[in-house]
């Protein structure tokens, strides 16, 4: 086989980097002087031992002069579910809840617990408020999935409950309080409820976004399982945030999520737990946009990639992700960002950009997971970094633990490698937006076919004796690669083509015998096409499998994106 000469253009080298592995979920022990001592474990680091938190919101923010995130979350009482029949069955409360929690963290990874509301550690909301408004009977327990924005200086506490235990599937409201700090006191205000003939105007699970309009946009869960529930936005009138402006709110349309099921015929999935970003305010390149719905959804099956490679392989709820133009959509469903539980049966999330120890913007997946329950609900909160590239977010692994080292935050942001990345196949492809793996278990032959970024995904571009390109430099600067190598991150070994029948394997051990691939990277839509020796373009093939078979070079190319932290 014909090789080339090594030829750097355009990129800024990485010298004396090891070759280190650190994608999403892996949870390998590093050495130990790598960890931190001053990281406690906490929310979301990445295991909550004694709060029995669940339903995340993270937020930037800022409390005692100090810049931060706050995290909101509903508290799981660990009892039986409530409202049930004189069987004990078809109960209309599997979550009794009547606490809003909240913690404080400097750098997103040592989380303080705020406030202490009847003597509940990291309390800074009790039911009882509703109660004494006459919004809520007594022992409802249905304070669910909390959201705090903070408007013009004042923080608005937006927090579910229910009006009536007699049918708590329609009468779910949304109540909004006020304080002048993040964590409280709140003080409720008013209450929203949803479209009033969607499901009596039951509106929970709320999130509160600017749009790029300048408007306050309301995203919420439109109905529960009961129902088939679905997802609703409403511009609301602010500041008082006391319900919608005329034609609000509307259900949202969510094209392409049939795929995940079809709940009681309504031709999507049953889903909850919405949250809303505008993503130009992250200042974040390549990322997907400019609206971005992140939701939790209950599949019918098993999704696809959602089995072995470290998945749970369950039906169990999946967080999902869909993208618009415009707040009230209609939007377009992605894919999946975590495969549903192994244990529990709900999921729910929320993105935000954090800080690594460099300083540089990564973007986390903040959710909550927990054991089987017997008699109730007892969940934990845990974080996952995200890679992302060209407009799309691959998928993460939930790598959950009970420490703060086993975690896929620790193993990512904390041991940043700018030189590892990820590949996924292109809408075009046979296989579209799926990310490229290393087959072990085939003779390390690499395939696209995977929703989530784990110990098998990572590639490097190595600089030999030497160390690694940084993968952002290279796609900033629209960078071509002449008799570059690729190493695969699970096997540590040059991936090779024998011929353009052949795949693409990683099976070489050392410098002199791999492939030596061209690579343009393309740093307008943050894509990359990849030549083998013989000039012709890496291809997903229909079987998912990569060959060096495609267009030669001066033709359309197989675009794949590249994905990073």
């Amino acid at each position: 086989m014909r090789k080339r000469k090594l030829r750097v253009i355009v990129v800024a080298m990485v010298a004396g980097l090891s070759a280190q592995l650190g994608v999403v979920g892996m949870t390998a022990t590093q050495a130990s002087a790598s960890i931190p001592t001053n990281f406690t474990t906490g929310i979301p680091a990445p295991y909550v031992a004694t709060s029995n938190a669940s339903d995340p919101d993270v937020e930037p923010c800022t409390y005692n002069g100090q810049t931060g995130y706050c995290l909101y979350a509903s508290h799981d009482r660990n009892e039986a579910p409530i409202d049930c029949d004189s069987n004990g069955n078809n109960c209309q409360n599997y979550y009794p809840m009547t606490e809003t929690l909240g913690y404080f963290s400097t750098d997103g990874r040592s989380w303080t617990a705020e406030g202490n509301r009847n003597n509940v550690t990291a309390g800074i909301f009790n039911e009882s408020a509703y109660v004494s408004k006459g919004w809520t009977p007594s022992g409802a327990k249905h304070l669910w999935a909390p959201n705090v924005e903070n408007v013009g200086g004042t923080y608005y506490l937006l927090d579910p409950d229910v009006s009536s235990l007699a049918d708590e599937h329609t009468s779910s409201f949304i109540g909004v309080s006020t304080s002048s700090s993040p964590f409280g006191p709140f003080t409720p205000q008013s209450r929203i409820s949803g479209d009033p003939s969607v499901h009596g105007g039951y509106a929970s699970d709320p999130d509160l976004v600017k749009g790029g309009d300048g408007r306050e946009y309301l995203v919420y869960a439109n109905g529960d399982v009961s129902n088939c529930g679905g997802l609703s936005i409403g511009y609301v009138n602010s500041p008082n945030f006391t319900g919608f402006h005329t034609g609000w709110p509307q259900t949202l349309t969510i094209n392409g999520v049939g795929v995940l099921g079809n709940c009681g015929g309504t031709g999507h999935p049953y889903m909850e737990g919405p949250s809303l970003y505008y993503t130009p305010n992250w200042e974040m390149a390549h990322v997907p946009g400019p609206y971005l719905l992140e939701f939790a959804a209950k599949p019918d099956s098993t999704p696809a990639g959602c089995n072995g490679h470290g998945e749970p392989s369950t039906s169990n709820s999946v967080i999902a992700y869909a993208t618009a133009n415009s707040p009230g959509g209609p939007y377009t469903y992605q894919g999946i960002l975590m495969c549903g539980s192994s244990t529990e049966w709900t999921d729910q999330a929320s993105i935000i950009p954090m800080a690594d120890q460099y300083g540089a913007k990564e973007l986390v997946l903040v959710y909550h997971d927990g054991p089987a329950p017997s008699t109730g609900r007892n969940r934990t909160v845990h974080a996952e970094a995200l890679m992302y590239g060209g407009g799309k977010l691959a998928g993460a692994l939930r790598s959950g633990g009970s420490s703060y080292s086993q975690g896929g935050a620790y193993q990512n942001l904390l041991a940043r490698d700018t030189g590892v990345f990820a590949l996924m196949s292109e809408d075009s492809s046979p296989v579209p937006d799926q990310v490229v793996t290393t087959n072990l278990s085939a003779g390390a032959v690499l395939s696209a076919g995977r929703i989530a970024v784990g110990p098998w995904e990572g590639f490097s571009l190595p600089i030999p004796y030497i160390g690694e390109y940084d993968i952002d430099t290279l796609i900033d600067n629209s960078t071509h690669l002449s008799g570059a190598f690729l190493e695969s991150n699970a096997n540590s070994e040059m991936v090779s083509v024998y011929s353009s029948s052949s795949n693409l394997v990683a099976d070489s051990y050392d410098f002199y015998n791999p492939e030596q691939f061209d690579f343009f990277f393309w740093g307008g839509d943050g894509t990359v096409t990849i030549f083998g020796s013989d000039d012709l373009s890496v291809a997903t093939q229909s079987d998912g499998t990569l060959k060096a078979n495609g267009v030669p070079e001066g033709y359309p190319a197989e675009h794949y994106y590249v994905l990073h932290y």
